[in-house]
């Protein structure tokens, strides 16, 4: 179980006073020795030795303090350490974004002179959908007018559309999400007989 952050830094700030007490006792010990050796000596010690007696009370200050604080330095990394095991870490966002199969329906039919042919679908989610020409007959070079749009239920509005569809040719829109949509194929004033047309409509 993980611990609050402001308990973990009362923890943290506990040992901290803790050593730098201890380090404080030992460096006053140290001091007090030092002189009580130096009056010891009285008139029977000599300057060099009373030098001798102060550069060995200040080494063993200098050995004590770096030795305390490498330990309250490790302490310290412990509890940092500590700190970091309680930690779960970053976790992993679920996708829940669901993905939608394409759909490919065909349509086929008759267009004479002047005359224009609904065929309406249905995308069940938003994506993007594409209309194209997959045959003409008996002149495959014929263009036929090819348009997308949404299905009004008695009409398609039109969306997007062009006016030179042959085989292959596409006419591609952004659908925003579930609904009625339809493909128009049209006659734009170059079929003089009958023609046939197939269709197809990839759609989510």
């Amino acid at each position: 179980m993980a611990l609050p952050a402001t308990r973990t830094a009362k923890r943290a700030m506990v040992i901290v006073c803790l050593l730098m007490s201890r380090l404080y006792l030992n460096l006053s010990k140290r001091n007090d020795n030092v002189e009580h050796a130096a009056e010891a000596s009285g008139a029977h010690a000599t300057e060099s030795e009373y030098t001798r007696v102060m550069r060995r009370g200040l080494l063993t200050h200098a050995f004590l303090t770096r030795s305390l604080l490498t330990r309250s330095l490790a302490a310290l990394a412990l509890v940092a350490t500590a700190a970091a095991c309680d930690d779960a870490g970053p976790t992993t966002p679920t996708d829940t974004t669901t993905e939608t199969t394409p759909v490919t329906e065909t349509f086929s039919g008759t267009l004479g002179p002047n005359s224009a042919v609904t065929f309406p679908f249905t995308a069940s989610a938003a994506g993007t959908a594409t209309g194209s020409v997959v045959t003409v007959a008996p002149d495959s070079t014929m263009p036929l007018g090819l348009a997308m749009g949404t299905w009004a239920g008695t009409a398609c509005q039109v969306v997007i559309s062009n006016d030179n569809a042959i085989p292959f040719s596409q006419v591609v829109g952004t659908v925003g999400g579930p609904g009625a949509l339809c493909l128009r194929v049209y006659d734009v004033g170059r079929i003089s007989a009958t023609v046939t047309f197939t269709v197809k409509v990839i759609h989510p």
